[in-house]
């Protein structure tokens, strides 16, 4: 894969979470319904944009407490400085 020439990852499907889930649920609802909802489609984009994050090994903060250690870290202070 390289830069700009991404695809959208294959659909969601139900069987991708843990059965019981909120996210399998809606998953399984999603795929009954005659048109899929903005937030699958979010979802998805969300899951695709991860998966490049992933290859192409970019560190993402999911949550504040990794959020808080990428921007505090000393390494990151460093390359601010030099750059």
């Amino acid at each position: 894969m390289t830069p700009g020439t991404w695809r959208r990852a294959a659909p969601l499907k139900p069987s991708d979470f843990p059965a019981g889930t909120p996210l399998h649920n809606f998953c399984a609802w999603n795929q009954a319904a005659r048109r899929p909802d903005r937030r699958y489609v979010i979802a998805g984009d969300i899951q695709t944009l991860l998966r490049i994050c992933n290859v192409f090994n970019v560190p993402v903060a999911t949550n504040s407490v990794t959020t808080g250690a990428s921007i505090g870290s000393q390494l990151l202070t460093k390359l601010r400085e030099t750059g």
